[in-house]
C-alpha cells in the first residue's frame, strides 16, 4: 500500500498476468476519505501476434486512423524507419513520398506514406507533422501563410495537409494554429507534435 499526505492507493503488490489481457483495479483513497476505483488494462503484444499500429504504438508514435503523428520535426526518414525495424524483427518497411516514389534520404514531412507489414499484415499510413502545413518537412511563412488563407477561405487543406494544420487539436483550423504556427517560426511558440 502507497501512502501520501494526499491519498492512499490499495491493491498494490505483485499480480499475476494471465493470457494477453489482464484488468488491475486499483482503489485511490482520499485525504478525506472518498475511495475511487481505477481498473488498469494491460495488454501484452507478443511477435508473432504484433499488428502494423502495434509497431507505431511502440516505436511511442500516435495512430489515428490511416495518419501517424508524434514524429519530431526535422526527424530523418533513414531513422525512422530504421527504428520501426528494429521493433519487431519480421518488420518489413516501405516508405515512399506522397507521389508513391520509395525513399529513405532527406527529412520526414506531411503527406510521408509508411506501409508497415508484420505476421501477414500491411497497413499504409500517412504521416502528420503539426505545422508542415505543405509536406516540405519544415515550418516555414509558407505554412502558415496557407492556414490563413484556409479559415479566409482561400485555399482548400484536406486529409493530412488539414491535420498538420490543425495543431491546437481541435478538429479545426483557427486563428488560433495560424499564430500558433507563425509563433513557431518567429521562435515565440512550441508544437507540440
Amino acid at each position: 500500500q502507497a501512502v501520501s499526505e494526499y491519498a492512499n492507493v490499495k491493491n498494490l503488490g505483485n499480480k499475476i498476468l494471465n493470457g494477453k489481457e489482464t484488468n488491475l483495479d486499483v482503489i485511490v483513497v482520499a485525504a478525506n476519505g472518498n475511495e475511487r476505483k481505477y481498473t488498469i488494462k494491460i495488454v501484452k503484444i507478443d511477435k508473432n501476434n504484433a499488428t502494423p499500429s502495434d509497431i507505431l504504438s511502440k516505436a511511442g508514435l500516435n495512430v489515428d486512423g490511416e495518419y501517424v503523428s508524434g514524429i519530431k520535426l526535422s526527424s530523418s526518414r533513414q531513422e525512422l524507419i530504421t527504428n520501426l525495424k528494429n521493433t519487431y524483427d519480421s518488420t518489413n518497411i516501405k516508405y515512399t513520398l506522397n507521389n508513391g516514389i520509395e525513399i529513405n534520404k532527406g527529412n520526414v514531412s506531411t503527406g510521408d506514406k509508411i506501409n508497415i507489414s508484420i505476421n501477414n499484415i500491411s497497413k499504409t499510413y500517412r504521416v502528420v507533422i503539426k505545422g508542415d502545413v505543405n509536406g516540405d518537412g519544415m515550418i516555414t511563412a509558407i505554412d502558415y501563410s496557407r492556414i490563413k488563407g484556409y479559415f479566409l477561405g482561400k485555399y482548400n487543406l484536406s486529409n493530412e495537409y488539414f491535420n498538420a494544420a490543425d495543431v491546437s487539436k481541435d478538429g479545426k483550423i483557427t486563428a488560433i494554429d495560424y499564430s500558433r504556427v507563425k509563433g513557431y517560426f518567429l521562435g515565440k511558440y512550441n508544437i507540440e507534435q
